[in-house]
Parts: structure tokens; C-alpha cells; sequence
């Protein structure tokens, strides 16, 4: 059981969407979450028809997710991020070592409270900065556990983060949103590559390769075809395995069909 009267005041609002949050009761060091042989049993199974990346749950999520109980070793969320991306980084270090090349850092607590970008942006780039041959992405999105989006504040609310960062690749939340994603880059020159949802995986209903076309359009306008990789809004984690697998089958149908 979960004590949530010494949760984060995050997820006391928010609720923890079922996750169990860590008590940090002494000095953070890595538990060892043998992403590897995670990621290693994913490549083989796809050997050479697809290169994989590694998501890793970012470390401004992870200090928000989590309750600090020593504040004597860690006086904010800012230098618990650090103290988890230290863990972030020995994991990513013998994903290397094992040929991983792409690493995702997934941070949907973002959309929370945007403006903790600006600081999450300096725990990001460390890592990215720590490990200069590899391709980074940041997936920022509303949350969605359980095929539910938590929450979404603008991305334009996060751009002093935005431009701060260092990561090779945005994925971005755009097909289902209540504003238009693009807008955001009108405030600043990105010049990475941008990962977008134009498939939703809260919803059971198969997209017509027609409405994922007309969700590719105005992206590929305003980027080209070289910087763009077509995604589902979030991750399927909490999807039936029959309508993850439709849905990127359709998904692959209309990128060979555009």
C-alpha cells in the first residue's frame, strides 16, 4: 500500500495512475533495471529490418513521482532529477556497450507543470552531453495511463526548456490534441528531427489512411519529408495487443501509401 499522504502534492491532484511512487529513504543509486537484455531481446527479434531505440522514463518524471524523504541528501526536485539521471546514465552506458544506438527519455509530467522544463532541460542535456554518439529523443506527452491523458499544458509554455535542449529529436503529442502542435515552432528554429502522433491509442476506432494523410500534411509542409517520423500520440502499454497491432499496421499502410 501507498501512503499518498506523503506523495508528491502531483500526485495527490493527479492521482498516480496506479503507479506505486518510490520513498527516497537514503542515497539514489541505480536498482539496476536491466534495460540491456531488454533491448537486446528486442533488436535480435528484429534483427536487421529495424533499428531499435530504448525508452527510458525521464528523470524530471521520476522525481516527481517520487517522495522525498530525505531532504537532508536532496533539497528539491531539481537535484533529485540529477540524482536519477546519474542512474539513467549507467544504464545507458551498457546500452552502448551492447550496440544500442537511440535512446528515448519519455517525460509526460512536463505538460504538468511546463514551466519545470526550463531545469528538466539542464538534467536532460546532461545526460545527452554525457554520451556524445548517440541519437537522443524526448517524448513529452499528456500522461495517458491507462489509455487516459492526465493532463496538457501547452508546449508553447515550455519553450525556454525547448530551446534549451540538446536532444536530437522531439516526439510530440498532434493528432488529438485541443491546440495545434506546430504552433510552437513559430517561436523558436528547431533543428532536429520531429517525431508526431497521427494515430490515437486511447481510442479502439482504426483510423482511414485518408485522416492519417491529413494529420501528416501540414508536418510535412512545414519540416519535409527527412525530418519527420510518423507515430501513434503515446505508447500502447496499456492497449489489447489485437488493437496495437491494427493500428500499426495502418500506421505502416499509410506511410507506404503517401
Amino acid at each position: 500500500n501507498v501512503d499518498l499522504s506523503k506523495a508528491h502534492p502531483l500526485v495527490k491532484e493527479k492521482g498516480g495512475f496506479g503507479i506505486e511512487c518510490a520513498v527516497v529513504s537514503d542515497e539514489i543509486k541505480n536498482q539496476k533495471w536491466n534495460l540491456t537484455s531488454k533491448w537486446k531481446k528486442a533488436q535480435d527479434t528484429a534483427g536487421s529490418k529495424a533499428i531499435v531505440k530504448q525508452t527510458i522514463t525521464g528523470p524530471h518524471m521520476l522525481s516527481r513521482f517520487s517522495v522525498n524523504g530525505r531532504e537532508d541528501l536532496y533539497k528539491n526536485d531539481i537535484e533529485l532529477a540529477f540524482a536519477y539521471s546519474n542512474c539513467i546514465k549507467d544504464e545507458i552506458e551498457q546500452l552502448q556497450r551492447a550496440g544500442c544506438e537511440r535512446i528515448q527519455l519519455d517525460e509526460p509530467v512536463l505538460t504538468e507543470a511546463p514551466h519545470e522544463c526550463t531545469w528538466a532541460a539542464d538534467v536532460i542535456n546532461d545526460i545527452v552531453d554525457t554520451f556524445p554518439s548517440l541519437h537522443f529523443s524526448l517524448h513529452i506527452c499528456g500522461g495517458n495511463a491507462h489509455r487516459r491523458r492526465g493532463y496538457f499544458g501547452k508546449y508553447q509554455d515550455m519553450i525556454e526548456g525547448l530551446k534549451k535542449l540538446k536532444v536530437h529529436e522531439l516526439h510530440l503529442e498532434h493528432c488529438t490534441l485541443h491546440y495545434n502542435m506546430l504552433d510552437v515552432f513559430d517561436l523558436y528554429d528547431y533543428k532536429g528531427l520531429l517525431s508526431f502522433g497521427v494515430i490515437d491509442q486511447r481510442s479502439d476506432e482504426l483510423e482511414e489512411i485518408e485522416t492519417i494523410h491529413q494529420r501528416i500534411n501540414p508536418v510535412i509542409e512545414k519540416f519535409g519529408a527527412d525530418r519527420i517520423f510518423l507515430s501513434s500520440e503515446c505508447g500502447f502499454g496499456h492497449v489489447p495487443i489485437e488493437i496495437t497491432r491494427a493500428k500499426l499496421s495502418r500506421l505502416v499502410e499509410a506511410a507506404k501509401k503517401y
